[in-house]
């Protein structure tokens, strides 16, 4: 499902508000990925994480790790089966949420959000997850965490984006690109914060995140392409800056830097339509 209806968001499906400047493509060729251990512990138990993905490949691949070691982990996942999911490992024992329809779209930009508050009585209510605004129903078989269970994301651990952590090496690399990607720490939130739909147009657009961020929260615009390490810059005002590897800010289609963005989206062949069997002419 393509996220912009061109003829009424005009020919670039760029929204005429917020404009969203840069994204940056993960190359899974490349080993690309953003890396950050916070200093102390921030919310674990209460958290949102809100960003905009277009997919180059299908497959397992990771959006963020939260990694101690491999018996106690949270990662939010596309799966094998191109599912949005969270996945917790706690003291080797792991449950984690599912939900469908799978996102296979290589030419679209999807909203995604794990909003997560342990704390609530409710269990159906500690972890909920959307996809460009609605919110997604688990699969049988999906599991809620135990009510205030805390999570390694905002742990003093490592994070990573883009990249699956392992003791055996690193793995599950996301191909592809992503833009404006925001932790909140302390706040479970919907997503209002981050987008809304256009009364006019009905069209789904990113708008400006104007609340506050929490310890360990973050805000990767990923407008600065200055340096490499520059692309891991946090414009949120905590300075919580990433690491870089595996990027390029190499002019053309070498370079990792892109206009292509939820508010301008570019056109993109679709890999599902591929055929192997052609022969060139």
């Amino acid at each position: 499902m393509a996220l912009f209806d061109t003829i009424r968001a005009g020919a670039s499906g760029a929204s005429a508000d917020y404009v969203i400047d840069r994204s940056l493509r993960f190359n899974k060729n490349d080993s690309a990925k953003l890396s950050r251990t916070p200093s102390s512990d921030g919310n674990r138990q209460t958290f949102t994480v809100s960003v905009w993905v277009k997919r180059g490949k299908l497959g397992e691949m990771l959006i963020l790790d939260a990694f101690q070691d491999d018996s106690n982990r949270t990662r939010l996942v596309f799966d094998a089966e191109n599912r949005m999911r969270l996945f917790q490992r706690l003291n080797n024992n792991s449950h984690g949420l599912i939900v469908e329809p799978a996102q296979r779209d290589n030419t679209a930009w999807y909203h995604l959000i794990w909003a997560v508050d342990t704390t609530q009585s409710t269990s159906s209510n500690r972890v909920k997850m959307y996809v460009n605004g609605v919110q997604r129903d688990f699969i049988s078989g999906s599991s809620q965490p135990d009510q205030n269970e805390g999570l390694f994301i905002n742990k003093d651990e490592l994070h990573a984006i883009g990249v699956g952590l392992d003791s055996g090496g690193d793995e599950a690399f996301f191909d592809g690109y992503m833009a404006e990607f925001n932790l909140i720490d302390g706040q479970q939130l919907t997503p209002d914060s981050f987008a809304e739909t256009d009364a006019v147009t009905g069209e789904y657009k990113p708008i400006k995140y104007v609340g506050s961020y929490g310890t360990n929260g973050f805000y990767l615009n990923f407008s600065d392409n200055s340096s490499t390490s520059a692309l891991g810059t946090d414009s949120s005002g905590n300075g919580h800056n990433f690491s870089t590897s595996g990027f390029s800010v190499s002019s053309g289609k070498n370079g990792d830097s892109f206009a292509d963005t939820p508010t301008n989206n570019f056109c993109t062949l679709n890999e599902q339509n591929r055929g192997d069997d052609l022969q060139e002419l």
